[in-house]
């Protein structure tokens, strides 16, 4: 893919801020890694979805290519924007230099949700949902149920009292999927999970 978008003159912006949160064995591999000609290539990465420190404002961008960084640059400049206070940047630098031993028991946590949901919600009829290798949302195939999104949105709030995000939100591909937040208490997961199939029933 990089190849084509460099041969096509297509500018990559690589979203990687769920990268730290992978499931074992797999690992994230940054595109910038992957790459053969990195020059077409902007990455976003931030701590704040791996420790929920959103409210902190805290993320960086990697731009390889001197002219577009200086565009980008410039651009913030002139609107006062994508700087990062004392705060930010102690925050950034304490999550990745002593997050580790947090990280490793959230992902411990996640992934046990996430195998909840995905065996209780898999067994529902016309619902195909897999874990993915990382991240803490779930993404939910409903295709197969034959309900339109208006349908099934309406279920899981009238009925079931539960909301999530349709996938029309993420474009047109999505529709036909449900995104599920798993990054809250087991209990919740289960609660969640209840309200589903209750809504389906």
């Amino acid at each position: 893919m990089a190849a084509l978008c460099k041969q096509y003159n297509v500018l990559i912006l690589s979203d990687e801020i769920h990268a730290d949160l992978t499931y074992k064995p797999f690992q994230h591999t940054p595109l910038l890694n992957a790459a053969e000609d990195i020059s077409n290539i902007i990455t976003f990465f931030a701590p704040t979805k791996t420790f929920n420190i959103a409210g902190i404002q805290a993320a960086a961008t990697i731009v390889p290519d001197e002219e577009k960084r200086k565009t980008l640059e410039h651009f913030a400049m002139t609107r006062g924007v994508m700087g990062l206070n004392i705060f930010a940047l102690t925050a950034l630098q304490t999550a990745y230099e002593e997050g580790g031993p947090w990280l490793e028991e959230l992902m411990k946590v996640l992934s046990v949700n996430m195998d909840y949901a995905v065996e209780h919600l898999s067994k529902i009829e016309g619902i195909t949902v897999a874990k993915p290798e990382g991240t803490y949302l779930l993404w939910i195939n409903y295709r197969g149920t034959g309900l339109s999104e208006q349908d099934i949105m309406e279920r899981l709030l009238m009925k079931g009292r539960l909301a999530l995000e349709p996938g029309t939100k993420y474009g047109e591909a999505g529709d036909g999927f449900l995104r599920m937040n798993c990054a809250c208490p087991f209990e919740t997961i289960q609660d969640g999970v209840a309200r589903f199939t209750r809504a389906l029933e």
